[in-house]
Parts: C-alpha cells; sequence; structure tokens
C-alpha cells in the first residue's frame, strides 16, 4: 500500500505544494481527498503498516495515523514548512506522538530551492520525471575516473557530467579549470537531460567539489533550481540506496544558459580590491607554503585566510548551519562581508560557496583561475 500511495499522491503533493500561498482552502479540500482515501485503505492492512502521510492531509489522515497507535508512524512529508508545522499541531492535538518529519523539499524551478537534500529524499523521489540526478565524481590527476564509477555503479537514473570536459574550460591562461563557456555548458547540461523546470540534483563521492562545481554553475548561468546530496554517494550506500551500472537512455533536455551572473572576480579585480575578505579553501599545508603537490609555486594570494573544505563537509556531510557560521567567523569571515573563495583551480572554492550559503553568510564570489591562474602569472605570493 505505501509504494501505491506514494506514486499515486506526487502529483497531489505537488499541486498542494504549488498552490500553498495562493489558495490554502484548496489545499486542504485537495489534502483532504488523500486523507479519506487513506482512511479507506487502512481497513484490509495489518496494524503493522508504515503509512506514510503528507503533512497536508488534515485531520482525516492524522486521524487515520492515530487509528495505528503505538504501531503506527506518521511521517509529515516534507515539502513545505507551513505544512510540517501544520501537521505537528494536528498530531499534538490528536494524541500522536509516533512521527518522523524530515527536512524541507527543494520546490521546483521557479521557486526557492534548498542547498541541501539528504539520502533519505532522494531515495524517495528517485524516479520523479521532474527531477534529474546528476552524477559529478572526480578524482584530481585521475580525469577518466569520474565516469569510471558511474560505469561500475550510480544511482538509478542519474546521468553523468565530467568535471574536466564538462565543467571546465580546457586547462590555459584562466587555471587548471577555466569556467566553461556558455554555450559548452548548456550542451552539456542538455545531454545530462536539465530541462528548464528540472530539479537537478548533483552528487559527488564525498563532497570532493564535482557537486558543488554543478551546483554553481546552474546558479551562475541562470538555474537556480539545483541542490546537492549532503554526504554524497557515502552517505547513499549508507542508507543501502540502489546502486544501477552500465550506462542510462538519457532523454535530452532544453536547458538555456542565461548570462552569466556577477558571481565571479578576476585577478585584477582581486589586486586592486580593498575590505575583500579572501578565502582559501586549500589544505593549511598548501595554504602555508610547506608544500605545492601541483602548482609550480607555493603560498597563497596575501591578505588571504585559511578555511579548509573539507573541514566544512567531514566524510562529505556538511555541519550545522551554526558550526560552518563559526568556521568562517573564527576566520574572520561575516554574514554581510564581501567575501570571495578561492582554492588551487576553483573546483573546491565552489564547495566553500556553498557552506557560506547552507550558513546563511550571504552570497560569496568566487575566482574561477584560484591558485593556478595567480601563481602561473607571477602575482604576489605569501607564505606563513
Amino acid at each position: 500500500m505505501a509504494d501505491d500511495y506514494r506514486q499515486a499522491s506526487l502529483d497531489i503533493w505537488e499541486r498542494m505544494a504549488a498552490g500553498w500561498e495562493d489558495d490554502r482552502g484548496a489545499v486542504w479540500d485537495a489534502s483532504r481527498v488523500v486523507g479519506e482515501w487513506l482512511v479507506d485503505a487502512l481497513d484490509p492492512q495489518p496494524r503493522e503498516t508504515l503509512l506514510e502521510i503528507a503533512a497536508g492531509v488534515g485531520d482525516t489522515g492524522l486521524a487515520a495515523a492515530a487509528r495505528l497507535g503505538s504501531c503506527g508512524k506518521l511521517i509529515a512529508t516534507d515539502f513545505s514548512e507551513p505544512m510540517v508545522a501544520a501537521a505537528r499541531r494536528r498530531a499534538e492535538e490528536l494524541g500522536v506522538s509516533n512521527y518522523n518529519v524530515a527536512g524541507p523539499l527543494p520546490e521546483r524551478a521557479g521557486r526557492v530551492t534548498p542547498s541541501l537534500v539528504s539520502a533519505t529524499w532522494v531515495r524517495a523521489r528517485v524516479a520523479d520525471p521532474g527531477i534529474r540526478i546528476v552524477d559529478c565524481r572526480w578524482k584530481l590527476g585521475d580525469p577518466r575516473a569520474g565516469e569510471r564509477l558511474w560505469r561500475e555503479g550510480h544511482i538509478a537514473g542519474a546521468a553523468f557530467l565530467d568535471l574536466d570536459r564538462d565543467l571546465a574550460a580546457p586547462p590555459g591562461e584562466g587555471g587548471r579549470h577555466p569556467l566553461p563557456a556558455p554555450k559548452a555548458f548548456e550542451a552539456a547540461a542538455r545531454r545530462a537531460g536539465i530541462g528548464e523546470d528540472t530539479l537537478v540534483v548533483a552528487y559527488d563521492e564525498a563532497g570532493e567539489g564535482g557537486a558543488a562545481r554543478l551546483w554553481w554553475l546552474l546558479r551562475h548561468f541562470g538555474h537556480d533550481a539545483v541542490t546537492v546530496l549532503d554526504g554524497g554517494m557515502r552517505a547513499w550506500r549508507g542508507e543501502s540506496g540502489e546502486l544501477r551500472a552500465g550506462e542510462e537512455d538519457i532523454t535530452p533536455g532544453n536547458f538555456t544558459a542565461a548570462p552569466p551572473r556577477d558571481d565571479t572576480t578576476t585577478a585584477e579585480e582581486l589586486a586592486a580590491a580593498r575590505g575583500v575578505v579572501l578565502v582559501d579553501a586549500r589544505a593549511p599545508e598548501r595554504f602555508r607554503g610547506e608544500v605545492e603537490p601541483i602548482d609550480a609555486v607555493a603560498g597563497h594570494i596575501p591578505g588571504a585566510v585559511n578555511v579548509p573544505f573539507a573541514e566544512l563537509a567531514p566524510d562529505g556531510r556538511f555541519l550545522a548551519p551554526e558550526e560552518l557560521r563559526a568556521r568562517f567567523e573564527a576566520a574572520g569571515v561575516r554574514s554581510g562581508d564581501e567575501a570571495v573563495a578561492y582554492c588551487g583551480s576553483g573546483v573546491t572554492a565552489a564547495v566553500m560557496v556553498l557552506a557560506a550559503e547552507v550558513a546563511g553568510l550571504g552570497p560569496v564570489r568566487l575566482y574561477p583561475g584560484s591558485w593556478s591562474e595567480w601563481s602561473a602569472r607571477g602575482l604576489p605570493v605569501e607564505r606563513g
């Protein structure tokens, strides 16, 4: 019953979420239909049935959950904060205490989309035709690794985008991973099945930067309906998520790259900037100039502070917003500051931008060329 219910009610949940702000009466009328159906469906079911109820099903659905008693569980489905709050209140009034509530659902294109989702959230929606899951795994120094890993096993239905080929232009004067040209990125996004109304879920292995890079690029080119799987494939495996090997039959999308947003900084602008907080996302030993395994010159851009990206998302899972905020503030980055993130080549700096958004610090600009460009141009270097 739970599988049938989930499939049949996806559309009505979407309509309820879309109509919440415009007509609450219509939302509750629609939810009552779902609730009444659940009451009828429960009668022949064993008491051990795990009842999954949308947060907006109203009193009839909540009463149905109450009838299950200690064997039942109400899961307030996570597409709307007002609905989740309403479900909590009515559950308490009806004496339904055995329930779980997940986090808020990223809403579809044109509406606000939170930056992170859990593996649990993705598992419940992996077959949703309005969602495109994209595998962005990569390994520095092994350009074929990401696609090889995708072919060996990926989230069912996931497309693959290669960081070096699809999410960056060829190395050159702009660094090791320059931003792709708009038309090149548009073509790659379309091959991955991304359309104008698609909600994109990006993932990598465990927060190494590929997913954040796609998240940043889509927003840079005007597509805000994108989120990142918190914890990546490691979290998916931890949830016993299904893996599928081989190719996927991806229907091309109609994504159109809008003119790039004003969310980047150049080396020239950094050299002339005053009052900007420059944040280096690399490991502390690279920042201090003690080691440099990739670029020809060791050190960092003068005046930069160090916030290692790996410490913001240990094992790929981002710290809680207040913890992230504390890490940034300890390094001198506060809400409202004009901040710029950079790293070795502009990839893991996107993790920094994502973390700052999760922390509620406001927009952080990206220096795409990062250390690979700055050091190659012979610009000033600081060590220690």
